[in-house]
């Protein structure tokens, strides 16, 4: 059952929250792990298991969702699709990387499934219905074979992600954000290149649950609990760029 009531600030964020407090862990974890870097390998020297080198990549790609934002509502109603940016930063040691990513996105929308973008009510044609996802997270990569030129990887991560929406109708700004976690975001690629620049091909699996929804007009805000969460996914598919520094 979904219900509407004011929150606390400490509340609304507690969800996000726990979730920073993980990632800042492991990237601290990962730049203690860097300082103790080997420094006495030579340039252009094939680099050693436990030689430690900064990696930071780029990516792009389209996606599609499936499942559920809540109860009662698929996400395929709300969304049609997601173009993705998302950058990679993290530590390197042989075939294992290590590190944090962050994401910006556009998704394509279907006005009905958004409170912020409803038609339900007529719609002069000037009205409008954005949408942005914002997210963050920590992940591992694991490269089969890092030393030759055809390098498959598979991936695992963890985050959060906010999905912001502006609308408008009948003259009347609406916004919404839904706060929601990425319990596991599954991942496969092809590393094409050199031990220092690679660019290729991925697929990325990821599936998670919306935690609450803030929905706000004519500057009043509420925001919707729903202690029973329904599981949603995005698959994409892109390509991603990779430098990994002292190869």
């Amino acid at each position: 059952m979904t219900y509407v009531r004011p929150m606390r600030a400490t509340n609304r964020a507690r969800p996000v929250l726990s979730t920073i407090s993980a990632v800042s862990a492991l990237l601290v974890l990962t730049v203690a792990t860097a300082a103790s870097a080997d420094p006495t390998a030579e340039p252009g020297e094939s680099p050693s298991s436990n030689v430690v080198r900064p990696e930071a990549g780029l990516r792009l790609a389209y996606g599609q969702p499936a499942g559920r934002m809540f109860v009662g509502e698929p996400i395929r109603d709300a969304y049609a699709g997601q173009v993705l940016l998302q950058g990679d930063m993290g530590a390197r040691t042989g075939g294992t990387f290590v590190g944090l990513f962050l994401q910006a996105g556009w998704l394509s929308t279907k006005s009905d499934g958004l409170p912020a973008c409803s038609t339900s009510l007529p719609r002069p044609t000037s009205d409008s219905c954005v949408a942005y996802h914002y997210g963050a997270g920590a992940q591992v990569m694991q490269h089969v074979s890092p030393e030759l030129p055809i390098d498959p990887w598979l991936g695992l991560g963890f985050g959060f992600d906010i999905t912001h929406v502006d609308g408008s109708r009948n003259g009347v700004s609406l916004r919404s954000d839904n706060v929601s976690s990425v319990f596991a975001k599954f991942e496969a690629g092809l590393d094409l290149g050199s031990d220092t620049f690679a660019l290729g091909p991925f697929i990325s699996w990821s599936f998670g649950t919306h935690l609450q929804r803030t929905y706000q007009e004519l500057g009043a805000e509420k925001v919707i609990e729903h202690p029973t969460t329904a599981l949603h996914n995005w698959l994409l598919l892109g390509i991603r760029g990779a430098y990994t520094k002292g190869g």
